[in-house]
């Protein structure tokens, strides 16, 4: 099974990303819904409680419906470069995944156990490596919109969605040490997120993050980012300069600069 997902907030961007911020999704399959924007901090559905990043239970791998679900969707912002990062992220921070909750889905959902259930990850921004200088600070504790998971009648247990072939990104795992580019969203409402869901990469080797990139992937710039220092990054990062026609408005939110950036290609 095949998810995608309708865009909403950084998923307006993914804030439903279900996988991120940083996404625009479509329609899903059978059935599934975006719960993004519902009050975070519920239980999970009746009958639902696989843990995030969980494949189905033992017994229910017999069958090919009841394995992790692949969403897949189209970022807003570029991530071909570095160049990218100094031009469009407002941060790049080092974080731990400090806690997650089950975003309650629409009660059709719930009545019918078919659909996308949502995770709000709470992050403890451990250290800021870079910024741009115009951007507003981030704070200490960071709530974001990540990868949740799909519900399907005849699985016992949630099944954990995950990026597609075409939008490769880490779910954030809980306990997991990242490092990612973050943007401050405000066309859907003012909110952190990633430059892309796929911008994360682990920090330092950090094991659950290692093993969480490991299963998913991660943009080609992240990966090799990854082998780098903190120090060594916040310089390459320092030493990179963003687009001419960026350079001059860094003063102004992303999605305007993105909107400056794209105008001066045609």
């Amino acid at each position: 099974m095949t998810a995608r997902l309708p865009s909403s907030s950084w998923l307006a961007t993914m804030q439903a990303l279900c996988l991120y911020s940083g996404c625009t999704l479509g329609s899903a399959e059978a059935g599934a819904s975006a719960g993004a924007g519902a009050p975070a901090g519920a239980g999970a559905p009746a009958g639902a409680g696989a843990s995030a990043g969980a494949d189905a239970p033992a017994g229910a791998g017999a069958s090919a419906n009841c394995q992790r679900v692949p969403v897949h969707g189209e970022p807003i912002f570029p991530d071909r470069s570095l160049t990218d990062w100094t031009s469009f992220a407002d941060h790049v921070v080092a974080f731990e995944v400090a806690s997650e909750a089950v975003i309650p889905p629409e009660d059709s959902v719930t009545r019918t156990r078919e659909g996308y259930v949502g995770r709000r990850a709470t992050l403890s921004v451990r250290r800021i490596v870079w910024s741009n200088p115009h951007a507003p600070t981030p704070p200490e504790t960071i709530e974001m919109i990540v990868m949740g998971w799909i519900l399907r009648e005849a699985c016992p247990e949630m099944l954990a969605a995950f990026a597609g072939y075409d939008l490769p990104a880490p779910r954030l795992e809980v306990g997991g040490r990242y490092v990612a580019p973050l943007v401050m969203y405000t066309k859907a409402r003012t909110e952190w997120g990633p430059l892309t869901p796929g911008s994360a990469f682990a920090e330092s080797a950090d094991p659950a993050a290692t093993e969480d990139v490991a299963r998913t992937g991660n943009s080609s710039v992240a990966r090799e980012l990854a082998e780098l220092s903190l120090e060594d990054l916040a310089a390459k990062l320092e030493a990179t300069k963003p687009y001419p026609s960026v350079a001059g408005v860094l003063e102004l939110p992303a999605e305007e600069r993105l909107a400056r950036y794209y105008m001066d290609m045609q």
